[in-house]
């Protein structure tokens, strides 16, 4: 699973349209492409979009390349904001998380009781907690209802893409009555929902009517609500777990990485016929001194650890193996979890890069069998 970058121009920064008879009714923002045949693939060195999206990315097999994306839809304005995030995001390298730019316009003051105004100053919230919603709105009430594909409710969140500056404008939680103003240069709403482990959904929605756009109903409180059904992973898909982290050079985990190992457990319980194989990376090729685990065995205790020395590959394999023994610990057959550790042999930049330890050191869970 080597991966080579793909031979474009910077100026066309990663997008590239397939047209193949298997894409031929989707754009795919594609970073990367692996050629199957060969052994000697160049190190991926493109920067993957960070937390402002919680994106999945997916591989697809055409013919003996294998296509790496980050983003399908049918939306080519979508395509094309994405693509502008990605650009600027492998420009600065890190996440563009900018919550006021040039050209915002319509900056709130300070809000009602009862409402929070977004940062970006093109939204604010109130809470439908009090099961009714503001009278007047600066903009228009949405809700964001958020299932999974047997029906259950998932407490994700939808981010709302600007479609002129491909930027990420802000999220929002499912279930709560979300006041949006008009997008710029009368764009549609643009809003994505990607979450570990499901296949990113987008939807552009028509704002001055809302109605317009497939399954968009308004609810007795007045709101639009916007439906989401995320899709599971299926055979080949591979999903980034952004939020599972390791302490430099250590096989111990940080607390917050519990969320998405814990939905990853959710998911091989739902799902029992998934087989995965967890790939993991580290930051540079070298040896080095790394902390293990102790007599505990508890992957989440920093204090008492056991130093050793040992190489990158060594130190991959044994991240990989802290995933797996997470997901036995809660009853997830050994059986079902392959492991691979790439070593620093697939370092997404540079080691040196201001962000390298964020992006290098990371988990990846491929989809083996559904």
């Amino acid at each position: 699973m080597k991966w080579s970058v793909l031979k474009t121009a910077f100026a066309t920064v990663v997008i590239s349209v397939l047209l193949t008879p298997a894409f031929c009714q989707n754009y795919y923002l594609v970073i990367g492409a692996f050629a199957t045949d060969k052994d000697d693939a160049r190190e991926f060195t493109s920067y993957l979009p960070g937390k402002s999206l919680d994106t999945a990315y997916t591989m697809y097999n055409g013919g003996n390349m294998m296509h790496f994306y980050v983003m399908k839809t049918s939306s080519k304005d979508m395509l094309l904001a994405r693509s502008l995030k990605v650009q600027q995001e492998i420009e600065t390298g890190a996440q563009l998380q900018q919550q006021t730019l040039d050209g915002v316009a319509g900056v709130a003051g300070p809000p009602a009781p009862g409402v929070v105004t977004a940062s970006s100053g093109l939204s604010s919230a109130a809470s439908s907690a009090t099961g009714s919603a503001p009278v007047k709105p600066k903009g228009k009430f949405f809700k964001f209802a958020i299932t999974k594909y047997n029906g259950e409710a998932f407490p994700a969140q939808v981010h709302q893409i600007d479609l002129t500056k491909g930027r990420d404008m802000g999220s929002y939680t499912a279930g709560v009555n979300v006041d949006l103003l008009n997008p710029p240069s009368s764009e549609p709403l643009a809003l994505v929902c990607g979450v570990f482990g499901y296949k990113e959904v987008e939807k552009l929605v028509d704002y001055s009517n809302p109605s317009n756009t497939s399954g968009v109903y308004m609810d007795n409180e007045g709101a639009w609500v916007i439906p989401y059904t995320l899709e599971r992973l299926g055979k080949g898909d591979v999903s980034v777990m952004y939020n599972v982290a390791f302490y430099p050079d250590a096989v111990i985990m940080q607390p917050p990485s519990k969320n998405d190992l814990d939905e990853l457990v959710n998911l091989m319980l739902e799902n029992p016929n998934y087989v995965i194989k967890v790939h993991a990376h580290c930051n540079g090729k070298k040896s080095r001194k790394i902390a293990t685990v102790g007599e505990s065995n508890d992957y989440f205790n920093i204090q008492n650890v056991v130093n050793t020395d040992a190489s990158a590959k060594t130190l991959t394999n044994m991240r990989a193996q802290a995933v797996r023994s997470y997901l036995a610990q809660h009853n997830i057959s050994a059986d079902r979890v392959k492991i691979y550790g790439w070593g620093g042999t697939e370092m997404l930049v540079d080691e040196s890069h201001p962000n390298a330890t964020r992006l290098n050191d990371r988990i990846e869970i491929e989809v083996l069998k559904d």
